[in-house]
């Protein structure tokens, strides 16, 4: 076939001859050439909007935004973003972040509000993926770490839809205790605990310390609002031994946002002042009396000691019994 086309001289002229000899040798050159062909498709990947719905139980509490009307915004936001063939997700957050799930309605049930969860889960998220995050909320944050300074290590956007007035609710909070985890019977310990009030008050509150249901003490103090703290210190010496729990408390005031953080429980274990030890030995050496000497140098040591003679002790055993003992030697 290849001769054919090649040295094939008809007598009459063909034309369709030389189209065949030039298509072999195109076809010839193109395989000497061997080469690469790259198909690149680029696709455009859909990023996806991420919907944080504030559920405490301060977006319940605006004038003009009830529950339902709340509700009813956020199925037409939502049909919103379908119709614009938008990729998105909505949650809910109050003291923690949940997904929506089966078209659940917000309940403002929430006891806090915790926007930094939010700043905390945006750390992690891929430019690349993630459109960027969307809050709606009331503004009032009242548990978890502070949102404006973490919110610097982000590399979202993230935007915020306000609820409700202007102006801050009311709300007083023990924001933190200062406390040791470990204290001596009969020493002071003391406690520093931080007062924080947002919105428009300024009231002259209690602030109470618990030892258990008992009290130990109160002093009053001016909460002046706006994101205010104050200091509280508490003084005093625990006389029991083993795990206490105490609870700081603040007088709740008219319209308060949250009620649930005007208390902060604490524990401290509370070790003994005074340590008895008991030494046994017969006749006395000078390793006892080293020993004697190292013992009776520290405060909280009480050395009781046991010389046998012949058959008895001197002091008798019968005090030696009588008397709870830390460490015999």
């Amino acid at each position: 076939m290849i001769w054919y086309i090649i040295y094939f001289k008809p007598e009459k002229g063909f034309s369709i001859l030389p189209l065949l000899r030039s298509f072999l040798v195109l076809i010839l050159l193109i395989g000497l050439l061997q080469p690469n062909i790259t198909q690149i498709i680029q696709r455009e990947k859909m990023r996806e909007l991420s919907v944080f719905v504030d559920n405490s139980m301060s977006m319940g509490y605006h004038k003009g935004n009830s529950l339902t009307r709340l509700n009813e915004d956020l199925s037409f936001f939502g049909e919103k973003l379908k119709n614009k063939d938008i990729k998105h997700s909505i949650y809910y957050f109050d003291q923690s972040v949940y997904p929506v799930t089966n078209d659940m309605p917000l309940t403002a049930a929430g006891s806090t509000t915790n926007i930094g969860e939010i700043i905390k889960i945006a750390k992690n998220e891929n430019p690349e993926i993630s459109m960027g995050y969307l809050m709606i909320t009331d503004g009032q944050n009242t548990l978890g770490i502070d949102p404006k300074q973490s919110v610097k290590d982000v590399s979202i956007p993230i935007f915020s839809l306000g609820v409700g007035d202007k102006s801050a609710l009311v709300d007083v909070s023990i924001k933190s205790v200062d406390a040791p985890t470990v204290a001596v019977k009969n020493e002071d310990i003391e406690i520093i605990s931080t007062v924080e009030s947002l919105g428009d008050v300024n009231k002259r509150l209690t602030v109470s310390l618990y030892d258990k249901n008992k009290l130990i003490g109160s002093k009053f103090i001016r909460v002046l609002g706006d994101g205010s703290q104050t200091n509280v210190r508490f003084r005093f010496n625990p006389d029991q031994l083993g795990q206490s729990l105490y609870t700081m408390r603040i007088s709740s005031i008219e319209d308060e946002l949250n009620i649930d953080n005007n208390q902060h429980s604490f524990s401290i274990s509370i070790l003994q002042d005074q340590y008895n030890v008991a030494i046994l030995t017969g006749a006395p050496s000078y390793n006892t009396g080293v020993l004697k000497q190292i013992l009776n140098r520290m405060s909280r040591i009480s050395v009781n000691h046991f010389i046998q003679h012949k058959k008895e002790f001197r002091p008798g055993l019968k005090e030696f019994w009588e008397k709870k003992y830390e460490l015999i030697i």
